[in-house]
């Protein structure tokens, strides 16, 4: 039976085996933005799934270069890179599998967040229940859900049994602690970037860190500003509005960090002077 929280926007499959389930997160793990395993695709994923290879995130790191020759129009480079692949992907931080596991709320800078305050992995999973949930709250931007889905996620054995394997074949690498900036150019600033930038997402929100900023996952209240790259959504746009953020762009990002200014964060809505502000608008 498929169950819904109560006030949920959405209705969600709960039987952990359900195979659709299974390829969904294998697939989620391995994307750019969490584990970044190349050659890891649907397709590829499908039929691991459905020969028994693969039924969950840590088979991947047992998986074997014989094992993915017997599949179906699998030739010898092809199951050379995707068990190098998978192997590489061991050297990712704490952050990125965090973010790959697909824990409910738990957005990618959620993620490095929570990596930043633990380290690696075993030190997460030594935490006593109690003292879990403390030190969470207490990270910046966490609030009582997000807090409360890390917990039940980390109190079902099943994902406990998964992370300590996880650990025992030493997949993810401690978060590093980048130094932060005292007194930097964007201190007491807080930062939601969306969009197509020029550089990856991660990279532009690692500079905002070290140069003092806060970044925030989503608009919320209490964001300074909107950094906006190509193709925005309107929600994004909207919240900006609605929490009076000002949208900046990623070249003002670096006028911001390179040679800070007063900047007025009254929201801009009149059309800008130059045109390629138009798509903020």
């Amino acid at each position: 039976a498929v169950s819904r929280i109560e006030n949920g926007a959405v209705t969600r499959c709960v039987n952990p085996a359900c195979p659709a389930k299974i390829k969904g997160s294998l697939v989620y793990f391995s994307k750019r933005s969490a584990m970044n395993v190349d050659h890891l695709g649907e397709s590829m994923v499908q039929q691991l799934v459905a020969q028994g290879l693969v039924a969950t995130i840590d088979d991947l790191y047992r998986l074997t270069t014989d094992q993915v020759l017997s599949l179906e129009r699998v030739g010898q480079k092809t199951a050379d890179n995707l068990v190098s692949a998978i192997s590489d992907s061991k050297a990712q931080p704490l952050s990125r599998l965090l973010t790959g596991l697909g824990i409910e709320l738990l957005g990618q800078v959620a993620a490095t967040q929570l990596a930043k305050e633990f380290g690696d992995l075993h030190s997460l999973l030594a935490e006593s229940p109690a003292t879990l949930k403390e030190r969470v709250a207490h990270i910046n931007g966490f609030g009582a859900k997000i807090t409360q889905s890390l917990f039940d996620y980390l109190q079902v054995d099943a994902n406990r049994q998964l992370l300590k394997e996880l650990v025992r074949l030493q997949v993810s690498q401690p978060e590093p602690q980048p130094a932060i900036m005292s007194g930097g150019p964007l201190e007491g600033k807080s930062f939601c970037v969306t969009g197509v930038l020029s550089k990856k997402r991660d990279v532009v929100q690692a500079e905002i860190h070290a140069a003092g900023g806060e970044v925030h996952d989503k608009m919320k209240k209490g964001t300074s500003f909107l950094v906006a790259g190509l193709k925005v959504g309107t929600s994004k746009l909207k919240a900006a509005e609605k929490y009076g953020a000002k949208v900046i762009s990623e070249s003002e990002l670096t006028s911001l960090m390179e040679a800070p200014q007063p900047i007025d964060q009254t929201p801009q809505l009149t059309e800008p002077a130059e045109p390629q502000q138009d798509l903020f608008h």
